[in-house]
Formats: structure tokens, C-alpha cells, sequence
């Protein structure tokens, strides 16, 4: 394990998550019975599992206690300056209302921003457990070997696939039907850019809580603000439209970046 830290992590994180949720539901899997919403939210809380328990075992593993006393000491704000709270923890909510607002009044009045307030919750456990894993272990192993953006690139790609259990679940316009597939890929799209952010955040900082409080603005924003009674199709749009309004704003992040050699 030591010699493929990464990839022994990533099968780790794969094993416990992808094997925890479907045991969840394997007595409907084994009879045959179809899996409805009730079931994906069983199945979240397990999934959510595998990249903080890998991430501590690995980093134990590897580094011992004093391994595990870094990892951990990233779980406060320390100096960090405060346009990092009120900018980046701002982009989830403002650009899903911009790209919703957009579509509402230009396509269609299905694209109704939601306001589920108490859908802000479901954020809260996805961030604070995942990015234990995901920034506090593993970006730092994959920053080692490539730049920042191959490492986020990479790292948001696979974070986004490993979603993949839930997959069905996710959005309102349940069961997706034919649009799955479609749908799924434009989730990782979504991933990929969320996950840059979040690199960059840590890069920058080196502050594991502000990541967390990151991933928390991004998951519970869809949860609150995505519209409801969409169609698969419907669905599948705008998460595309917002996927290339995050897309744009990382090329613009790249662009500054390389004119100040910032990239690396």
C-alpha cells in the first residue's frame, strides 16, 4: 500500500462506499424489486463513508500519528483572508440562480428556482465527511505527481463516477429513464468543476475546513435551489447549462492564472 498510495486509497474508497450502499438495498436487489427514492437516501449516508474512513487509514498508514495530527489541523481557518469565505462560497448559489433565472426567462417556466431551505442540510455531512478523504488525503498525494489542475482534473472525474450508486436518485426528475446516461455524464461535469474550485481553495489556503465549507455551499445549493417536476430532459439541460457556466468561470481562473505564472 504504500508504494500505490493512490490507487490503494481509490479502491478503498470504492469498496466501503460502492459495497455499503448496495448491501443497504440487497434484499431488494436479490428479489428483484425495484429501488425507490426512501432507498437512495438510505444508501447516501453509507456511500459518504468510504473517503473520510480510507483517507484516516491511509494517512495512518503512511504517515503514523504525526500524519494524522497534519491532517486534521487543516480542520480550522487558521489566517485565511476573508474574500476566500465570501467569493468562492458564494459562486454555487449565485451561478445555479443565474443559469435557472437564464433559462426561466429565456426557454421555459419550468425552470423555476426552488427554495428548500432544509435541503441545505444535506450538504453538511457530504462536506465535512468526503473531503477528509478527497482533499485531506488524496489531492495532496495526486499534487505530488502533477500540476494543480491534471491533479483536480483527474481527482474531480473519478469523484464524480464514484457517485454513481445514487446516481438514479439524484435530482427530482427521477427515475432519468433513457436520460440517465446523458444525465450522469453531465453530473460529472458538474463534479470535475466543483472539484477544481475546491483544489484550488486548498491549494491556496491549505485550509481542509474551507474546502469542506466548499463542498457543503455547492451540494446544498443544488438540494435548495434545484428546480422541482422537471423532465429528465429538462433536468439533463440545465445541468449542462450550469456545468459550462462553472467551466467558464474555470477558464477564466486559468487564464489569470497563467498570466500571473500562477499555474503549475
Amino acid at each position: 500500500m504504500t508504494q500505490r498510495p493512490v490507487l490503494y486509497y481509490f479502491i478503498l474508497t470504492f469498496a466501503i462506499s460502492w459495497l455499503g450502499a448496495y448491501l443497504t438495498v440487497s434484499g431488494k436487489l436479490i428479489h428483484g424489486l425495484n429501488l425507490i427514492k426512501p432507498d437512495g437516501l438510505r444508501m447516501y449516508p453509507v456511500l459518504l463513508l468510504g473517503p473520510p474512513l480510507s483517507g484516516v487509514a491511509m494517512t495512518a498508514l503512511l504517515y503514523g500519528t504525526a500524519g494524522l495530527k497534519r491532517l486534521f489541523s487543516g480542520l480550522c481557518l487558521g489566517r485565511v483572508a476573508r474574500k476566500w469565505y465570501f467569493f468562492f462560497l458564494a459562486i454555487p448559489p449565485i451561478m445555479i440562480n443565474v443559469v435557472l433565472f437564464a433559462l426561466n426567462q429565456l426557454f421555459s417556466g419550468q425552470f423555476v428556482v426552488n427554495n428548500f431551505i432544509v435541503g441545505f442540510l444535506f450538504g453538511i455531512p457530504a462536506g465535512l465527511l468526503e473531503e477528509i478523504g478527497w482533499t485531506g488525503y488524496l489531492f495532496p498525494q495526486l499534487r505530488k505527481k502533477a500540476g494543480l489542475f491534471p491533479s483536480a482534473l483527474l481527482l474531480g472525474l473519478i469523484w464524480g463516477a464514484w457517485h454513481y450508486p445514487v446516481i438514479y436518485f439524484l435530482g427530482s426528475a427521477s427515475p432519468h429513464g433513457p436520460m440517465l446516461l446523458p444525465f450522469f455524464g453531465v453530473f460529472i461535469l458538474v463534479m470535475a468543476a466543483i472539484r477544481i474550485f475546491i483544489c484550488y481553495i486548498y491549494e491556496k489556503t491549505r485550509s481542509l475546513l474551507l474546502a469542506q465549507l466548499f463542498h457543503i455551499s455547492s451540494t446544498g445549493s443544488l438540494v435548495v435551489f434545484g428546480p422541482l417536476n422537471l423532465s429528465p430532459e429538462a433536468e439533463t439541460t440545465w445541468y449542462l447549462l450550469y456545468a459550462d457556466a462553472l467551466w467558464l468561470l474555470i477558464a477564466f481562473f486559468l487564464i489569470n492564472a497563467f498570466i500571473r505564472h500562477e499555474v503549475a
